[in-house]
């Protein structure tokens, strides 16, 4: 009679799928993963591009990933079943810090700030013919961008809030759509908003740097069952992607990092467009030029609790989460990697 032998699971042996959307902010796992940062760390991984932030949240939820990069806002979403199944989940680690835009129509110039009715008459002059009210856009509701735009109407547009409507679609619509006067302005990471000053349809009036300097942009989003199965591998993934992260931000990888983000079709960027979004600059508060896109440095990809807070506050007040209780220390855990 045959003896059955049990094989023991070894969980650095197991192959890891992580998910992410294919634009500027995948650049450390593209990174890793041409430069054998996996591997060099022990472990075994598979990318997974995915077509939107939708299908990253339900296949995370469903077991088909076992982690991804995500915007700030999802996994907390997902922690307290908000819009989806109840999954619990961690945030080990901060993919990048800051790059978003805010937009606005070239019709609205700074002056009318100032000026609140002529401000008012020249919204109305877009929106009306359509039968809209005023329209801005971003990308999705558990995001930074949602967090940004809502900060910048609040401080420029207070008054006007109840006027305004936010639509939620995808950022390479944006630019097309303010030319065409179905959008007043939006907020995107780049180079949406250099792309509406190309096409002279709007002009950035708020940005990452200026609004809120560091804030954490995309993380990588660990559902509690991979770290409890895999957690050594988790913490491997995550000493790959902090190198992965100081390449990212080296000048002297740069033109390696802009073939590396070229090489993906669903990019939709020529190169000299991801070589716009890696340089640009804006002041910070204290008036000194910083790049838009930061992906190390500090405590850029620490997770910690003051993080946490901005992220829920925000999102609060901008109107998400206002009907469930969200303690912070939920989801960001800083002892895994630091």
């Amino acid at each position: 009679m045959l003896e059955m032998k049990s094989m023991a699971f070894d969980p650095l042996n197991y192959t890891l799928k992580i998910g992410y959307v294919p634009l500027i902010d995948s650049a450390p796992l593209l990174v890793a993963e041409k430069e054998g940062l996996f591997e060099k760390h022990g472990v075994h991984v598979t990318l997974s591009e995915e077509v939107g932030w939708a299908t990253v949240r339900d296949k995370l939820i469903h077991k088909e990933l076992d982690m991804a990069s995500t915007l700030l806002g999802l996994p907390y979403a997902m922690h307290n079943g908000v819009g989806c199944y109840q999954t619990s989940m961690s945030i080990p680690l901060i993919m990048n810090a800051n790059g978003n835009t805010i937009t606005l129509t070239k019709s609205v110039t700074k002056e009318m700030f100032s000026n609140p009715e002529l401000l008012a008459a020249t919204l109305n002059e877009r929106a009306e013919p359509n039968g809209r009210k005023w329209t801005f856009a971003t990308v999705n509701p558990y995001s930074s961008h949602l967090i940004l735009l809502f900060q910048w109407l609040s401080k420029h547009l207070k008054n006007f809030i109840s006027e305004i409507d936010i639509v939620f679609l995808p950022p390479q619509l944006f630019p097309d759509l303010l030319e065409k006067g179905m959008i007043d302005g939006f907020c995107a990471g780049e180079p949406w908003g250099t792309q509406a000053e190309a096409n002279g349809s709007g002009w950035i009036v708020g940005d990452s740097i200026s609004l809120n300097t560091n804030h954490p942009e995309k993380v990588l989003a660990v559902p509690k069952r991979t770290m409890d199965y895999h957690h050594d591998a988790v913490k491997s993934i995550g000493k790959a992607l902090l190198e992965a992260l100081e390449l990212c931000d080296s000048e002297a990888y740069r033109d390696q990092l802009i073939q590396t983000l070229c090489a993906s079709p669903a990019m939709q960027l020529s190169g000299a467009e991801i070589e716009t979004c890696l340089t640009r600059q804006f002041k910070n508060q204290e008036g000194e030029m910083q790049f838009l896109h930061t992906f190390s440095g500090g405590e850029t990809n620490t997770p910690t609790s003051e993080k946490e807070q901005w992220v829920l506050k925000g999102l609060k007040e901008a109107g998400l989460f206002r009907k469930k209780i969200i303690a912070t220390g939920q989801i960001m855990n800083s002892e895994v990697l630091f």
